[in-house]
């Protein structure tokens, strides 16, 4: 794979059985990494929860950061 690939991840999917559904599939993943580049700088941004920094901040708020 490569040391330019570290950090990216496989993409693996269950209970897709048609090239239709598969290309769709890809197409939300090509889509959702060119938005995180576009609007986050970073490439795997909407691959983890989009709300998490925000639910980070408030939490370190509300509890403190331990």
């Amino acid at each position: 794979m490569g040391r330019t690939e570290l950090g990216h991840r496989l993409i693996y999917a269950e209970g897709i059985f048609d090239l239709t559904a598969a290309g769709n599939l890809l197409g939300t993943i090509a889509t959702d990494r060119r938005l995180a580049t576009d609007f986050f700088g970073a490439e795997m941004r909407m691959d983890r929860d989009f709300l998490g920094d925000g639910a980070r901040r408030r939490l370190d708020a509300i509890f403190g950061r331990q």
